[in-house]
């Protein structure tokens, strides 16, 4: 029965991965550039819609769609590659 109940802390394992994600996230968010960062941590982190942003910022709301979606794919894409990189690292 214990072996079906989740764990009710963070096992070493979970902690090693929030890390790694934490840093893929980090080493992503250091090589945009400065708007598109704001939109995507917003929009994607802080969880505020693009009106919200556009709002708060003093920015057109097209224009916070436009870089938060440029943002994504920016993601999309580094976390592809990274994954490939590390695909590469172990096949060595």
């Amino acid at each position: 029965l214990h072996d079906e109940l989740p764990a009710a802390h963070a096992t070493p394992l979970d902690n090693a991965i929030a890390r790694e994600a934490t840093d893929l996230v980090l080493a992503f968010l250091a090589q945009l550039d400065e708007p598109r960062r704001v939109a995507f941590i917003l929009s994607d982190l802080e969880q505020m819609t693009a009106p919200e942003i556009g709002t708060a910022l003093g920015v057109n709301t097209n224009t916070i769609y436009y870089r938060i979606a440029s943002a994504r794919k920016s993601f999309a894409a580094y976390v592809e590659s990274t994954n490939g990189a590390d695909a590469q690292e172990e096949s060595r």
